[in-house]
């Protein structure tokens, strides 16, 4: 995984792989993988862990919708203050 990951940012690998274990569908696939190849699997605790990671994913989806919010606002605001200019600050 970390050659894969070299390939889209030699860099910082691991920046990709945070990334892509963040996603929802790759929890689902761990899941999936583990239930199958691990006999030890506990799956009541992996979707304890799964609704967890779902209710973080929808904190930030509101907290980015939040921030695109008080970004326009921000605009709109400098837009009006700009000495009737219709052109953003810069």
């Amino acid at each position: 995984m970390t050659d894969i990951a070299k390939l889209k940012d030699s860099d910082n690998p691991r920046y990709i792989i945070q990334n892509w274990l963040r996603n929802r569908n790759t929890i689902e696939f761990l899941g999936v993988w583990e239930s199958l190849y691990n006999p030890s699997f506990n799956r009541v605790e992996f979707d304890a862990f799964r609704h967890q990671a779902e209710r973080l994913a929808k904190l930030n989806a509101i907290a980015i919708s939040q921030m695109e919010i008080l970004i326009q606002d921000h605009r709109i605001e400098a837009l009006e203050a700009h000495s009737g200019k219709l052109s953003p600050m810069e």
